[in-house]
């Protein structure tokens, strides 16, 4: 279940779950990415989910396209091999 909160002054609207840390961090990096169009800190978020769940596949190929994105290649085929599952 998700919940909002609503826009304060000055204040960017927070989005919690009652889902498991895994599933908030995903949820925060979506609307970070989405809604405040903040691909940083999607990039932090999707960092902290590797570090923090390192055998999660889908992590490693969103990194993967962040990577890309960000034209580091050698980091995005790390991330590619991790997701294919030929890398830790």
């Amino acid at each position: 279940m998700i919940l909002s909160r609503r826009r304060g002054s000055g204040e960017s609207q927070g989005v919690f779950t009652k889902g498991d840390g895994k599933e908030r961090l995903y949820i925060e990096a979506a609307y970070a990415r989405r809604v405040e169009k903040d691909t940083d800190k999607e990039f932090r978020l999707l960092q902290e989910i590797a570090v923090k769940y390192s055998k999660e596949k889908e992590v490693h190929s969103s990194l993967f396209a962040a990577y890309q994105q960000k034209k580091m290649y050698p980091e995005a085929a790390a991330e590619a091999n991790k997701a294919l599952g030929s890398g830790s």
